[in-house]
């Protein structure tokens, strides 16, 4: 089995233009990624940033 990042992802609902991604698992075992954090865009994926 080959590991693959766990995500999840959602817009926000006040701006069709923003979009978060949180990566990783809170429960770590063999078939997951760490992660790396929860990132943002708010240009549609043109840039991102990282924070909470």
């Amino acid at each position: 089995m080959v590991p693959r990042p766990a995500m999840k992802c959602g817009g926000d609902p006040s701006d069709p233009e923003i979009v978060q991604v949180a990566t990783g698992e809170s429960r770590v075992r063999n078939s997951v990624s760490v992660g790396n954090g929860v990132h943002r865009t708010r240009g549609l994926g043109a840039t991102w940033e990282s924070g909470p």
